[in-house]
């Protein structure tokens, strides 16, 4: 009885840590969950108000070309004018590593950069082709990351095409953003070794991404889960997801940047998540592995003192039964002496004979008076 008790509160004390590992375990899967969603939220924010900067610098840019305020007495582009607006824009603009105007040819003609070379021509990039094409909505693209053969650096490229009153192209009014602004700012709020902040554009193409890493600027992950199932469905949302850049299980939230062509996502590792949550159950394990011993060998000493008790009380119980035993016979050897005594006392007294016959044997007595 005491083995089924002992086995039972150990099932008992295994049952509640597993009931409780699991609501630990759904309260850190949820409490990350909260936290990626809200992160996104803001960075979306952050990022929208980052673009939208940049965007009415161009319009501004669009605006002063199409007005001449950047040409001279002769309708010609003035580059000492344009050099000087062009670099009070940036000063306000830390997230622009340079802006400028391309001709139609998508060759600089006048850049924040003074020493930019004229001759580096643009016209395949995609924010020129689509700027040029009036693909972009709202005339506004934003070009996937790309080596500046002018800043020798990453950029992300977003334009506005500038048209003449007759609605010729003239050319592109184009600022250039390094993926570092953003990758800095994410690095500084992520939590975890895994974890990471993405932004994307939303046919896939990364533009930023912390922790930085130079070989996945530019590339499309638009094959992914996020671009083919959720993102369709809604522009904000948390999942579960395996990524495709490696090889980690996600606790991810994603959130479209607004009225921008942009995605953001913030990560965490399922790992670093349940970090936490798996030390506390190893020790909950142990804790509960050593009480369970613990009650093991108590009960093991308490059924063997037991035994021991029982045996006592057997040993005690048969030696009373034999001092009794004894005693009884002592008693009734005692009557049989008396009662021999008795009888011989009789027979003495007596005149009458008497004789025995054991039928069994055959033997005969007679008492001395009977014969």
């Amino acid at each position: 009885r005491v083995l089924c008790l002992s086995s039972l509160f150990a099932a008992f004390v295994f049952a509640m840590i597993a009931l409780d590992s699991w609501r630990n375990h759904e309260r850190a899967i949820a409490a990350a969950t909260r936290e990626s969603s809200n992160l996104a939220r803001a960075l979306a924010e952050h990022t929208l108000r980052t673009v939208q900067a940049v965007d009415n610098a161009l319009v501004t840019v669009v605006q002063q070309e199409a007005s001449h305020k950047m040409r001279d007495a002769h309708g010609r582009l003035s580059l000492e004018t344009s050099n000087v607006r062009l670099k009070q824009m940036l000063v306000s603009l830390p997230q622009l590593s340079a802006l400028s105007i391309l001709d139609s040819r998508g060759q600089i003609v006048v850049s924040s950069t003074p020493d930019a070379d004229k001759t580096v021509d643009f016209s395949d990039q995609d924010f020129f082709v689509a700027a040029r094409a009036g693909l972009a909505s709202n005339d506004f693209f934003i070009g996937a990351p790309f080596r500046s053969p002018v800043l020798g650096t990453w950029v992300i490229g977003m334009a506005r095409p500038i048209w003449d009153a007759d609605g010729q192209f003239l050319g592109v009014a184009f600022a250039a953003i390094n993926p570092s602004y953003f990758s800095d700012i994410y690095r500084a709020i992520i939590s975890g070794p895994n974890g990471n902040v993405t932004l994307f554009r939303k046919d896939g193409v990364i533009l930023a991404r912390s922790p930085a890493n130079e070989a996945l600027v530019g590339k499309s992950v638009a094959m992914g889960d996020l671009f083919r199932k959720h993102l369709p469905k809604a522009d904000a949302g948390s999942v579960s997801l395996h990524t495709v850049i490696g090889t980690d299980d996600l606790i991810l939230s994603y959130r479209a940047v607004g009225s921008m062509p942009l995605v953001i996502h913030v990560a965490f590792d399922e790992e670093d998540v349940l970090a936490g949550w798996r030390s506390t159950l190893v020790s909950s394990c142990l804790l509960a592995a050593g009480a369970v011993l613990l009650i093991g060998f108590a009960t093991f000493f308490l059924l063997r003192s037991h035994q021991s008790s029982l045996a006592l009380a057997a040993q005690l119980r048969a030696r009373e039964v034999a001092e009794a035993t004894e005693a009884a016979t002592e008693a009734h050897r005692h009557a049989l002496a008396i009662s021999e005594e008795r009888l011989a006392l009789a027979m003495k007294g007596s005149s009458d004979g008497i004789w025995d016959w054991a039928v069994v044997t055959g033997e005969v007595h007679f008492s001395e008076r009977f014969c």
